[in-house]
């Protein structure tokens, strides 16, 4: 027969009488059953989630101790490395799944309880969730000195440690500074010589998983520019910038002259050289923009200064016949000295033409060929120009 006892009965007892063929009864035997108490054996203790990357590394588990009790553990995924028959044992995880973990208790002292097996632990695997990006990385446009920092972290909580890196790009030496956590997604990197040098700049950082990662490396714009030979333009020449791996750059210049503000001259695609006008100020502040291909990233250079010299030209010679060559008495520069007075007289010193702040305009209407004199006085710089003029039509 089978007898449901339930948990716990202590009148719990089983009595026996015999009946033979011709029906007659003996006296009832019986004899008492002990119910013995199953063991609540508690779930194992210890980490229900590891990272991929520390498989390799030995984790505890274990139950509360109970004096008496032997306890046989079980494994799925790992290695039981020591701790059999105790309550705390060491494993090592595999790259193997499931990963579980189960401990049966059984007393060795008193017969009156029953073994108990735990909840089964199941154990997670995963790869660190947390990532660390930079944007972009820009000079400053108030402050030239200092650097702005755009990033993006996913899961800054599972940070323990963050470095910035910084070197000068000439350098191979890096220079690491630890931030403080929580990181400010916008920070300023100060007191740096962008208008001289380039700067790389990444990121490190250490994971919940005990992982060092490591950012894209970025870099400054470092913009120079020198006047070409002429006089006419400025070259310019820049360090290109890479605003990630699928993800070039546009590029953008501004100048301004004095008194005036910054205003765009030209665009240019994934290129680090260029020219630009210059005939309009002896003096020009350049300043370059890279713009992401996905158009949503920008980042400045340093502000290069460039100064001109400009001189004044005078021509000896002007051919008025229409065919679009030397057909003005045209002074190379003359408008950028401000106000002047031009006279120019004949063999006899006769006055042939005169003008107030000249503006390149004449070609020598009503005269006929041959040689004339000029007399250039330009008061800002107290500077007299003489010469002489040929036509020739």
């Amino acid at each position: 027969m089978k007898v449901n006892w339930g948990a716990t009965n202590p009148k719990a007892r089983v009595d026996l009488r015999a009946i033979d063929p011709k029906n007659c009864k003996s006296d009832i035997g019986f004899f008492p059953v002990r119910i013995n108490v199953e063991l609540k054996t508690q779930t194992p203790q210890g980490l229900d989630s590891i990272c991929n990357n520390l498989l390799d590394r030995a984790v505890v588990y274990s139950i509360n101790n109970t004096n008496g009790s032997e306890y046989i553990w079980g494994v799925g995924g790992g290695d039981l490395i020591n701790g059999q028959g105790t309550n705390r044992v060491t494993l090592k995880w595999k790259d193997l799944l499931p990963n579980f973990v189960w401990v049966k208790e059984k007393s060795v002292t008193v017969d009156t309880v029953c073994f108990g097996i735990s909840d089964t632990l199941r154990v997670t695997r995963f790869k660190d969730p947390s990532t660390l990006t930079i944007d972009w990385v820009s000079v400053d446009s108030v402050n030239e000195r200092n650097v702005l920092i755009a990033t993006q972290a996913n899961r800054m909580d599972r940070f323990k440690k963050i470095k910035l890196l910084t070197k000068e790009r000439t350098n191979i030496f890096w220079l690491d500074k630890e931030l403080a956590l929580p990181m400010a997604n916008l920070f300023t990197l100060r007191d740096l010589s962008t208008g001289q040098k380039s700067y790389n700049i990444k990121m490190e950082y250490l994971n919940g998983c005990e992982e060092w990662k490591e950012t894209a490396q970025h870099n400054t714009i470092f913009l120079e520019g020198q006047s070409s030979t002429d006089m006419d333009w400025i070259e310019l020449q820049w360090n290109p910038y890479l605003f990630g791996a699928n993800n070039g750059s546009l590029y953008q210049i501004f100048s301004r002259v004095p008194g005036s503000d910054f205003e765009w001259v030209k665009s240019i695609n994934s290129d680090s050289s260029t020219r630009i006008d210059a005939t309009q100020s002896f003096f020009y502040s350049v300043r370059l923009k890279a713009r992401s291909t996905d158009k949503k990233y920008l980042a400045y250079s340093n502000t290069v200064q460039v100064e001109l010299a400009h001189e004044l030209f005078v021509p000896n010679v002007i051919t008025p016949n229409g065919d679009g060559a030397n057909d003005f008495f045209h002074i190379k520069n003359l408008r950028l000295y401000g106000e002047n007075r031009l006279t120019i007289v004949n063999r006899y010193g006769e006055l042939i033409a005169q003008f107030f702040n000249y503006e390149n305009d004449w070609r020598g209407d009503g005269v006929t060929e041959g040689v004339y004199f000029y007399h250039l006085l330009i008061p800002a710089i107290g500077k007299e120009l003489r010469g002489w003029l040929q036509i020739i039509r």
